[in-house]
């Protein structure tokens, strides 16, 4: 039985979102202050408990995924995830890309 992605899209866009606010606060005048990591985890306290609450259901789905769901998290990452930095944009991108293609070489070679 196939387990699906949600709780794992739902903390990928978790993820996403605090990386964006943390790089917003960042990118004012390349300081995060205590008052300004407080107030991002103030406001994504109810994303971050979800996950948590979540966290057996996502490393099921993590062991679960098949090459579709990989590409469709690709896809969820790359639509999602807009910095300012667009440099980092594409790191970020690029190292979840490599990610998956290793967890897929580790694969092959184990089978």
């Amino acid at each position: 039985m196939k387990l699906g992605i949600e709780n794992l899209k739902n903390a990928v866009v978790a993820a996403i979102n605090l990386a964006e606010k943390v790089e917003k606060n960042y990118s004012d005048d390349g300081k995060l202050s205590f008052a300004e990591a407080l107030g991002i985890g103030a406001s994504s306290f109810g994303d971050i408990l979800k996950v948590i609450r979540s966290g057996n259901q996502i490393k099921q789905e993590f062991l679960d995924l098949d090459s579709e769901e990989k590409a469709e998290l690709i896809e969820l990452v790359n639509s999602e995830l807009d910095l300012e930095n667009d440099k980092l944009e594409l790191i970020i991108e690029r190292s979840i890309d490599f990610l998956v293609g290793l967890e897929e070489l580790i694969n092959i070679i184990r089978k």
